[in-house]
């Protein structure tokens, strides 16, 4: 979540909520997170935990598909 705030002045600042995994109105593929790192690679420092565990899913997800495939598809 994003939170914008203008003063009168004119001054504005946004605060975002890196640590919480945003509300989408459409759900995202999980492949998505991936995407998004590799086109703006982060530090490992720097990738919320929700966002490491989206990561992590994947990999997981992709082992297995290997490990299926390994197997004769079976």
């Amino acid at each position: 979540m994003a939170e914008f705030r203008l003063s009168k002045l004119g001054v504005f600042s946004i605060d975002y909520g890196f640590d919480n995994e945003p509300e989408w109105a459409v759900p995202v593929v999980p492949e998505s997170y991936v995407e998004d790192l590799e086109q703006f690679p982060k530090d490992s420092e720097k990738i919320p935990v929700w966002f490491q565990e989206k990561l992590d899913a994947v990999e997981a997800s992709r082992r297995e598909y290997r490990r299926w495939k390994l197997q004769g598809g079976r």
